[in-house]
């Protein structure tokens, strides 16, 4: 998929069905839009990652958006039904820029509970997508490559045949230097992860101004939230508790269209995510 305005009325994302016999069918258009759509290059049919009765799709894209920056782009879309479809997450990572794009994701179950999960390949590194009950989908796993890389090709397939599925990750450290890494979950790692590990995620709400912020500090009774503008200048304050989740309309606080750091800071863990706010 290339250009702006895919899912639109007037660019509908196209259904097609295979029938046999080398035939593919137009069965549907659906009319999800797909805003700030371009390079759109990776498509994966997921399967059933929320362990619901239907299967997803997962559409990602990068953009270059300066000397130093990619933004990529991640949908999820579900079929709820007889060639309808529904957008059910979205997300959008800033991440280094590379030379080379053209990333490829792939899905499969790599935990051993039977329900596949995503995995994410972008410019510089690769994250595997879990959906957690009661918490919906969350990064479970990420490798970091260095800034030169690109062009990161994955897939899951047990080829120890011991039971259990490996990621394999193709990177492409240089333009004659591909480079494999074979990674196998550890025992219990899955069930252990987001409780031993403090994290902190930024989601967009898609139909507001909302930021959907969810964090876990392991240790710390309390931490400091914080968002700068460019220039530095702390513009919002909030104490929050050990762990929980809660919503920020930039609208309504009245935040000027601008690039805005949002920091979590405790004891024992600190981090920090960048946001562009558009208002509508």
């Amino acid at each position: 998929f290339f250009g702006e305005g895919i899912g639109s009325p007037t660019h509908p994302l196209k259904v097609f069905e295979f029938t046999g016999n080398d035939s593919l069918v137009h069965v549907a258009d659906a009319y999800i839009y797909l805003w700030e759509s371009s390079n759109l290059y990776d498509v994966v049919f997921c399967g059933d990652v929320n362990n619901n009765g239907k299967p997803e799709l997962m559409i990602h894209g990068t953009d270059f958006i300066g000397m130093y920056t990619n933004r990529d782009n991640i949908w999820l879309i579900e079929a709820t039904g007889d060639n309808q479809y529904e957008l059910v997450w979205y997300d959008s990572l800033y991440t280094p820029a590379a030379q080379e794009m053209g990333c490829r994701s792939s899905a499969g179950d790599v935990t051993g509970d039977g329900i596949p999960e995503i995995i994410l390949s972008l410019t510089t590194a690769v994250r595997i997508i879990q959906y957690i009950p009661g918490y919906g989908y969350a990064y479970i796993w990420q490798k970091q490559y260095a800034y030169n890389t690109g062009n990161i090709s994955t897939a899951v397939y047990d080829i120890n045949n011991n039971g259990i599925n490996d990621v394999i990750i193709s990177v492409q450290h240089q333009v004659e230097n591909r480079v494999t890494y074979i990674y196998e979950k550890a025992f219990s790692i899955s069930e252990k992860y987001l409780k031993i590990t403090p994290y902190f995620y930024v989601l967009p709400k898609i139909t507001s101004d909302s930021l959907k912020i969810s964090y876990f500090l392991k240790s710390s009774k309390s931490a400091d939230f914080y968002i700068y503008n460019i220039l530095g200048e702390k513009v919002y304050f909030k104490k929050i508790k050990k762990e929980g989740e809660f919503y920020l309309n930039l609208k309504r606080l009245k935040f000027a269209p601008g690039i805005y750091f949002l920091r979590i800071l405790s004891p024992e863990f600190k981090k920090t995510e960048k946001i562009i706010f558009w208002r509508k």
